[in-house]
């Protein structure tokens, strides 16, 4: 009995922690992507985890995911439109999403 109490105690301490903790906030965005003065629309939809960011990414018909990191104001991120291409991109954040 003591050793199959052990793991239940566990188990039951794994769930209380988990649900006390608060999800990481999902966030979106609906702005301009400008290249080589041309302009392009650009939505975000991702979650933000303490300074990275984790999300999917649609630059007019192209659609992709994105992970990268906030300091500061400055973002920066690595676009992966497929497994085979990737882009950088730095940035400003927004300071209303």
């Amino acid at each position: 009995m003591k050793h199959s109490l052990v793991p239940c105690v566990l188990a039951g301490l794994v769930l209380l922690l988990a649900a006390c903790q608060s999800p990481s906030p999902h966030l979106s965005y609906a702005g301009v992507s400008t290249i080589s003065g041309v302009e392009y629309d650009l939505e975000l939809s991702f979650d933000r985890h303490g300074d990275r960011l984790v999300g999917e990414y649609l630059v007019d018909a192209a659609r992709g995911s994105f992970h990268g990191t906030v300091d500061g104001e400055a973002v920066e991120a690595e676009l992966k439109p497929s497994s085979a291409c990737g882009y950088s991109l730095t940035g400003v954040q927004p300071s209303v999403y």
